[in-house]
């Protein structure tokens, strides 16, 4: 069989299992004793073996298949996972990484070593008991690796003299069809009983995704040696194990009998598609919204009214389809967050530091291109959370707070941007050491570090280069990092800022746009110069004399709800020549900037309008001030403005 087509496939599954074998054995460290946690690990495991013995990885499926042997030990009660176990685990697991990146070339890498690893895993009770465990009834765990809808149907047939069972089936290793065999165990079973529950699931038996192995509950008034039999008869089933479910387990369970039984053998109702083709469905879109724009315009030129109508039904499906179109598009950042609970145990046991990471609103969703790219500015923010922010457990005791420090990563929706926080509860950020680096650095000069305010030095430690670090690690000190975090987010059009208090800790936030292809605008005039300020940054607009303007140390202000705040003359600020004489009367933007406001000063406001991001192409794409550019109804092209860089 022609394996490359499936390969894609494989790396992609691949992938999510691994993560997931990340997620689980962490859970399993923080709750030995959590069985639902125990049979995920296993599926995972079983699943990613049974995909590599397919595709003929060698490596990945004996890996996985010692690991499945080792956490069937756990299943089955004869192993307690301990802390050396669950490290033992995680290092086959960065092994499993290393092979299936290295097979997405389509051959795994000769060089990556996995006896070491194998032989770390314990495989039986002898070698079990030397990672500390107890052993316990095979049938109460069972029952206990019953979901709550599962033991309920068991606890009520016990209750009417049924009998409950697992039965472990094994497939000959070279069967064809094996998904074909799983439904002809069903079909017999089901004649004589109700299954409750199936390991793997019934949707990756029906995929074949799995092994040689898999697991039936059932319930049922047959005798065991009857449904042995029936299994047994069926081609290509060579072994089949029934355990007795245990009564007593059985019969102290609670849940709720109203839950939905075991699915069926049924056909998927979702498809993998291409994220290229998103993006070329997406372009698509952004050409037909620019379409729209134009035909609008010269329906209101002409003042034709049956033109008009049919623009309105167009942008009303175009509205819908680009909803949907986005939708589609939109993944949640729990597919990044996931990855860093691992890191997180793995760093803090290298500093030597106790840290309790929570992680919140993972379900918070972000375009597919922007997901992707904000993996490694959060994992800077991390480790400099960890390594400068959090201090040494003594030093925390003799300062008063709790041994454990605290690290937040968040993420929720305001308006039509996404914000990201990491936060901690360290030590924070002294300024005055800020400035006294920055001089020493040749950053500043002592003349402007003494009139710097806090938040301008704060923004010295996104400077290339700037480091607060005395010494150079693995971990940090080379100055690199947050300036690398300022530049990516700032490339994918969002902002980043930083809230501190000496000795309280420290939030770093990062705002991005929902998606980097459309965007809802507030339409500007400057002397002749057309401009799109993004919305998702704009609070209010106000109309003002310019006499009513207030003059601060040389620089322009405002009084707006109670507080002073800068404005920001956009002629002088992008150097518009002057074609008309300023007016009497100036509007004026209200913009956010991190956590503060700011004005900006324009000539007209034209309205909100949504717009085509197109980049500027690399001759000024790195221009100040701009962002981008859109193409508008009429034609002509309008500048988005990056208010962050203006200021």
């Amino acid at each position: 069989m022609e394996m490359s087509q499936y390969l894609e496939i494989f790396i992609e599954e691949a992938r999510e299992h691994i993560q997931a074998l990340n997620a689980s054995l962490l859970r399993l460290e923080q709750n030995p004793t959590d069985k639902d946690v125990v049979g995920e690990l296993f599926r995972s495991a079983h699943t990613l073996k049974g995909m590599a013995a397919t595709m003929g990885f060698s490596k990945t499926a004996e890996l996985t298949h010692r690991m499945e042997s080792s956490l069937d030990l756990v299943r089955q009660g004869v192993l307690t996972p301990n802390s050396t176990f669950i490290t033992a685990l995680l290092h086959a697991v960065d092994a499993l990484e290393e092979l299936v990146e290295s097979a997405a070339s389509g051959q795994e890498d000769a060089g990556i070593a996995i006896a070491h690893l194998v032989a770390a895993l314990p495989t039986d009770a002898e070698q079990g008991a030397a990672v500390g465990v107890a052993a316990q009834e095979v049938a109460a765990t069972a029952v206990s690796e019953l979901n709550p809808s599962a033991l309920a149907v068991l606890k009520e047939a016990v209750s009417q003299g049924m009998e409950g069972y697992r039965l472990d089936v094994r497939l000959a290793s070279d069967a064809l069809l094996k998904s074909a065999r799983a439904y002809m165990v069903f079909q017999r079973l089901e004649q004589h009983g109700e299954i409750i529950q199936s390991e793997p699931s019934v949707p990756d038996l029906e995929a074949e995704r799995f092994g040689d192995h898999f697991s039936v509950w059932l319930v049922s008034a047959a005798p065991s040696s009857l449904l042995q039999e029936e299994i047994e008869n069926i081609a290509d089933v060579r072994s089949v194990v029934i355990t007795p479910l245990n009564e007593g387990s059985a019969a102290s369970g609670s849940s709720d009998p109203s839950s939905d039984m075991v699915p069926r053998l049924r056909t998927g109702k979702s498809v993998r598609v291409d994220i290229s083709r998103l993006d070329r469905l997406m372009n698509l879109v952004s050409e037909l919204v620019i379409i729209r724009t134009r035909m609008t315009q010269i329906s209101r030129d002409l003042d034709h009214r049956a033109l008009a109508d049919s623009t309105a039904t167009l942008n009303r499906i175009l509205l819908e389809l680009q909803d949907e179109v986005m939708q589609v598009r939109m993944v949640a950042v729990e597919q990044i967050f996931s990855r860093f609970p691992r890191m997180v145990r793995d760093l803090s046991q290298q500093l030597g530091k106790d840290v309790d990471f929570q992680i919140s609103g993972q379900e918070t969703e972000l375009d597919r291109t922007i997901v992707d790219e904000i993996g490694d500015p959060l994992v800077h923010l991390l480790r400099n959370a960890l390594d400068h922010g959090i201090e040494p457990v003594a030093e925390r005791v003799r300062l008063g707070k709790p041994a454990k420090a605290r690290v937040q990563l968040s993420a929720y929706h305001r308006g039509d941007s996404v914000f990201i926080e990491v936060q901690d509860d360290g030590r924070g950020i002294d300024v005055a050491k800020i400035k006294q680096k920055a001089v020493e650095r040749g950053l500043i000069s002592s003349e402007e570090a003494n009139s710097m305010d806090d938040e301008a030095a704060l923004k010295l430690i996104f400077q290339p280069g700037f480091s607060m670090a005395k010494q150079v690690t693995d971990i940090s000190g080379r100055g690199v990092g947050l300036d690398v975090v300022a530049s990516k987010i700032a490339s994918l059009g969002g902002r980043t800022s930083v809230h501190t208090e000496l000795g309280k800790g420290s939030v770093f936030t990062i705002v991005l746009p929902l998606t980097l292809a459309i965007m809802a605008t507030l339409q500007v005039k400057v002397d002749a110069e057309r401009y799109a300020i993004p919305l998702s940054v704009v609070d209010q607009t106000a109309l003002l004399k310019r006499s009513e303007l207030d003059v601060i140390e040389h620089r322009l202000a405002m009084s707006y709800r109670g507080q002073t705040i800068p404005v920001v003359d956009l002629r002088k600020a992008l150097a518009v020549p002057y074609t008309t004489p300023p007016a009497d009367d100036v509007y004026v933007v209200v913009v956010y900037r991190g956590r503060r406001l700011l004005g900006l000063m324009v000539d007209e406001l034209l309205g909100q309008e949504e717009v085509v991001v197109k980049p500027l192409g690399r001759f000024v794409d790195r221009s100040p001030g701009i962002s981008g550019a859109t193409i508008l109804g009429d034609g002509s092209i309008a500048l988005i403005l990056d208010v962050m860089s203006i200021v």
